[in-house]
């Protein structure tokens, strides 16, 4: 059985970020995750992961909309059918895979801290949108390392695609 080398870089998010949400929603939930993750692709790739721990019934989401602006590439919808939360509530999801270069993911090649809000808009049949949100930190030497990182994981899994598999 082949194992892939899977990268994922686990924002900052603050204390109690996750319980920020609009004036007239009720809480649906929190953000335990926001980042870039390993993608694989024919080039070193990224795709932005949230993890997201639902406080109401996930089968009563008719979608959420994920974004961490202004970061590009963080924004996606995903369909109410094509969650999967665990028994705790708590589900991972994915965006698009993006090729890591300066002109798809600038952000991470910065050599400033770069900030931003994440927000998963919770649609429910019948009830106005529930807004959740957390504020996430990238500095220098983290984004670096996650470029790092991205690089060795893709190396070790075009090795892995290379080599005969194990029996």
């Amino acid at each position: 059985m082949r194992t892939t080398l899977s990268f994922l870089l686990f924002a900052v998010l603050a204390a109690g970020a996750g319980a920020a949400q609009a004036a007239d929603s009720a809480s649906v939930g929190r953000f335990f995750h926001a980042g870039p993750a390993n993608a694989d692709g024919e080039v070193v790739s990224t795709k932005w992961q949230f993890g997201f721990r639902f406080s109401i019934d996930p089968a009563t989401v008719s979608s959420v909309r994920f974004s961490c602006a202004p970061i590009p590439g963080s924004e996606f919808t995903v369909p109410g059918a094509s969650i999967k939360a665990r028994s705790d509530g708590s589900a991972m999801f994915e965006g698009p895979v993006l090729a890591l270069s300066t002109e798809s993911t600038p952000w991470l090649f910065e050599k400033t801290t770069r900030s931003a809000t994440c927000e998963a808009v919770v649609t429910r049949a019948g009830l106005p949108d529930a807004i959740e949100k957390a504020p996430v930190t990238f500095g220098p030497a983290q984004k670096a390392a996650t470029v790092a990182q991205l690089r060795m994981a893709h190396e070790y899994n075009a090795k892995l695609k290379q080599s005969p598999p194990n029996k």
